[in-house]
């Protein structure tokens, strides 16, 4: 009985599909409708949810905003995540994590330092042009009569701490781990067809 093949090259191209330079622009379409999207989200939370119980327009506004918030963002990951697969069918694993390093850590180590300086200089700014201390701020907040958002906040959890996390860079701190995973997985697929008739791993 001869040898097993071996295994592919890691940066080998799993399936053909076609052109690489194909652009899926439906999709292009998508993106850019969510992204619209978030203009509308983001211009709606001055109103949210800092509103009195007879307020209608409050309550519209945060409705509008708890509906997009519900699915954009996990809309953005499904299409990272077809992205991710079509990159990796098409060019391989080395190149994938070439690319997504190059897209997401990048921009993730460039940016975070200038964004938190610039979070932070946009509340001190907030406090000296309203002239009041934060504790006041933060406390007209049970002066009203304003329900809670049922979905979770991104960095919630570094809020409770007193940090700011990766503050509007949270999403590229989970798409690198989701790379991370996506990788691994892959790595583990190119294993487990190699291994061809050999069986599964000793053990299980």
């Amino acid at each position: 009985m001869g040898l097993p093949p071996p295994p592919p090259p890691i940066n080998a191209q799993p399936v053909d599909l076609g052109d690489p330079t194909d652009r899926r622009y439906d999709l292009d379409a998508l993106r850019g409708v969510a992204m619209l999207l978030g203009i509308v989200l983001h211009a709606a939370i001055p109103f949210v949810p800092y509103y009195g119980a007879d307020d209608t327009g409050g309550k519209l506004l945060f409705g509008l905003f708890e509906y997009i918030h519900l699915w954009r963002m996990p809309l953005f990951f499904l299409i990272s995540g077809y992205f991710t697969s079509m990159l990796w069918r098409r060019r391989g694993l080395r190149a994938l994590v070439r690319h997504r390093l190059r897209r997401i850590a990048a921009p993730l180590a460039i940016f975070y330092v200038p964004v938190i300086v610039l979070v932070l200089a946009g509340i001190v700014a907030g406090y000296v042009i309203a002239d009041v201390e934060a504790e006041d701020t933060f406390g007209q907040a049970d002066a009203y009569e304003a329900p809670q958002s049922d979905v979770d906040q991104p960095g919630d959890e570094s809020a409770e701490d007193g940090s700011f996390g990766f503050a509007h860079l949270w999403f590229l701190w989970h798409l690198l781990w989701l790379v991370v995973a996506f990788a691994l997985m892959a790595s583990a697929h190119a294993w487990w067809t190699a291994r061809g008739s050999r069986g599964p791993p000793a053990g299980l």
